[in-house]
């Protein structure tokens, strides 16, 4: 963890990290997530890469605003904005001076981001997408700090990793003609998935979730693939392995306890869908990353 701008976080990860990792994971080398951070109201943040980088940044401004420098062309980043800056090309980004910015951003390296940035559409002269208020992309470039955020294993590298590619896909999606922030549609699928986040414990019911966006069944299915690259059983699936590795890392709860509050009434059950996810079984997740023991379990 760097220090910087008050109240910031950034993490990033060292490169005997990231080596270990790729040595464990070929498939890595094609994409991972070497750091990752969050700085709200960032007054007075300039940063300038006149060679670029190594990797890519993506860059999301969730409130105010900033500016950024491509091949010398200047441009304003507002709020809702994607900015992507390419690897190897210089530029230079900074928050607006009397309504700066709030952003979060992920750094994406590997032999395969020059194609995941083509797909999404983005360059060194487009280097901005509008993608509105999104809370799909801001979770899933707040699970990938999470990820880094716990003891650098490379268990934290594959994790952030697996969910850099989801948001990648996320954002691909939209390059496909999605509706802006206005759209209903956009808003109730956002209001589905933090519905979905906060009753991690319940069935997931297609019919529940439509009936709450006021759409009908196959409606909402079709726009929320859309939006999420995924189906609503597939997205609340990955929201409660990410949600179970917090809880395996970060407290003392037992397996059964997890299973439990992720409503899995078969701990077996909890137990063969976590190492589907992860590779491993829960025990032996939370061992490796010498998390705390449950208590009186």
């Amino acid at each position: 963890m760097s220090a910087g701008l008050a109240d910031q976080q950034v993490v990033e990860l060292a490169g005997s990290v990231i080596q270990r990792a790729v040595r464990q994971w070929s498939m890595l080398s094609g994409l991972l997530a070497s750091a990752a951070g969050y700085s709200p109201r960032a007054a007075g943040q300039v940063r300038r890469q006149p060679a670029g980088g190594e990797a890519a940044v993506l860059i999301y401004c969730a409130r105010g605003g900033g500016w950024c420098e491509v091949n010398d062309r200047r441009q304003p980043v507002h709020r809702g904005d994607l900015l992507v800056l390419p690897p190897q090309v210089p530029h230079a980004y900074g928050a607006h001076r009397s309504n700066p910015w709030t952003i979060h951003w992920v750094r994406a390296r590997g032999s395969r981001v020059p194609d995941y940035l083509r797909a999404m559409g983005v360059d060194a002269e487009h280097p901005v997408l509008r993608l509105g208020e999104d809370l799909p992309v801001l979770s899933l470039l707040n699970e990938v700090r999470q990820n880094l955020q716990t003891a650098p294993a490379p268990w934290n590298v594959f994790h952030a990793a697996h969910t850099l590619g989801h948001l990648l896909s996320v954002l691909i999606q939209h390059r496909g003609g999605l509706p802006d922030e206005s759209s209903p549609g956009v808003q109730k699928v956002a209001r589905s998935i933090t519905y979905m986040s906060e009753h991690l414990h319940e069935p997931p019911r297609v019919g529940t979730l439509a009936m709450l966006a006021g759409l009908s069944p196959a409606h909402f299915s079709v726009l929320f693939r859309q939006q999420t690259g995924s189906s609503p059983h597939a997205y609340l699936h990955l929201l409660r392995m990410h949600r179970a590795v917090q809880w395996l890392t970060g407290t003392g709860l037992s397996v059964k306890e997890v299973a439990d509050r992720l409503g899995y009434r078969d701990p077996f059950h909890f137990s063969r869908k976590f190492k589907e996810f992860s590779g491993v079984s829960p025990r032996e997740y939370r061992e490796s990353h010498h998390a705390p023991a449950p208590s009186g379990k």
